[in-house]
């Protein structure tokens, strides 16, 4: 398989089935692999590529309830656990939890085909099922991605005492507001949040006669933010129990972080795995909506094109509503030379572009329509 250049290659406009394929991938790695995408030339690998692709195409056609590619890349994650160090963000557990339930699905769907896409389930050779990365997570985290009250009964004491005091607080400010109501010295909006307290908006002349601490003033200075006296100690004591409940959340997600760490040649492969798997889907895209199919591949000197269309005219005429034509040629040892003539506009330059152009999609891992391989 020869070296195509990289003009040719422009001049195909190869770059625009490039972007289609970009807009199709999920990952920024199989994007920036799509937009280097270019021609194989071991032939052996090009084989195994094209039926990789085949294999999900064929999954797709069959209606199989394939898992659908719902994930968040966790390059960021492995490189935080290769530190020891470090500890996992909320939002990463749940990338990790989010794609160890996928790779698990994908698993599950190629066990139960047995020995059917046996070139795409190759590529899970690394993977194992395991529950324990999901468990340990969900142990921790509730359905939303929060950190459950009961991760460890040092937290659930914390919260119950943060919702108790706050309980006092809102009891203490609504009573203290019902009598300034009725001696009229607040403003029109009567409380705000300031500082995450809650506040008594209160008329700048009075200022002087409700006991609290004033904490700020608005614009104007027509009125002053003040905090009731009796909730003085309690948003003292509520800040202190906010930062017990930072400590023991970090204590909680250092520990599961250590806990995910033992998986981590694991993750690495479902790293691998998932980026490989999105590169090949969006090329399984662009071959259901081409309607392409995997020719017969030879290492002759022959090119036999079946009703063949250019790809991006079909596109774009698929977009306008129009009508497409289809070509068919033969080229082979017995006829090596094909003459084009015709007037202005009749297609000449479409012929060539459309075998030159499959012929690289072909070349680069990609479906197209059926015909044998030029060599």
């Amino acid at each position: 398989m020869s070296y195509i250049p990289e003009q040719t290659i422009t001049d195909l406009e190869f770059d625009l089935i490039r972007l289609m394929l970009h807009d199709f991938c999920i990952s920024d790695t199989a994007k920036l692999r799509m937009v280097d995408l270019s021609p194989i030339t071991d032939f052996s690998i090009l084989q195994d590529q094209l039926e990789r692709l085949n294999d999900l195409k064929s999954i797709r056609n069959e209606g199989l309830t394939f898992p659908a590619l719902d994930f968040e890349e966790i390059e960021e994650e492995i490189e935080t656990l290769r530190n020891k160090h470090n500890v996992l963000t909320e939002s990463s557990f749940f990338n990790i939890k989010l794609l160890s339930e996928l790779v698990n699905r994908i698993l599950f769907f190629f066990s139960d085909k047995k020995s059917r896409f046996q070139k795409l389930k190759d590529l899970t050779e690394n993977l194992y099922h395991t529950d324990d990365i999901v468990k340990a997570i969900n142990k921790v985290f509730d359905a939303r991605g929060k950190v459950k009250d009961d991760a460890s009964p040092t937290l659930l004491k914390i919260r119950q005492e943060k919702k108790a005091t706050r309980n006092k607080i809102n009891s203490n400010f609504d009573k203290h507001l019902k009598t300034l109501l009725k001696k009229g010295v607040l403003a029109d909006n009567n409380e705000t949040f300031l500082h995450g307290k809650r506040v008594l908006s209160v008329i700048s002349s009075y200022k002087r006669s409700v006991n609290g601490n004033a904490l700020g003033n608005s614009k104007t200075g027509n009125v002053t933010y003040i905090e009731p006296s009796l909730n003085i100690p309690l948003n003292h004591e509520y800040e202190m129990l906010r930062d017990d409940e930072r400590q023991e959340l970090f204590r909680i997600l250092k520990e599961l972080t250590q806990a995910v760490r033992t998986h981590l040649p694991l993750l690495t492969e479902y790293q691998k795995f998932i980026t490989e798997l999105d590169f090949i889907n969006a090329k399984c895209k662009l071959a259901l909506q081409l309607k392409a199919n995997l020719p017969k591949l030879s290492e002759n000197s022959e090119i036999n094109l079946i009703n063949a269309y250019h790809p991006i005219l079909l596109v774009t005429n698929q977009s306008n509503g129009k009508e497409t034509m289809p070509q068919s040629l033969l080229l082979d040892k017995f006829n090596r030379m094909l003459v084009i003539s015709g007037p202005n506009a009749g297609g000449k330059s479409i012929t060539l572009k459309t075998v030159g152009l499959l012929q690289l999609m072909l070349q680069s891992g990609l479906l197209t329509v059926s015909y044998t391989h030029l060599r």
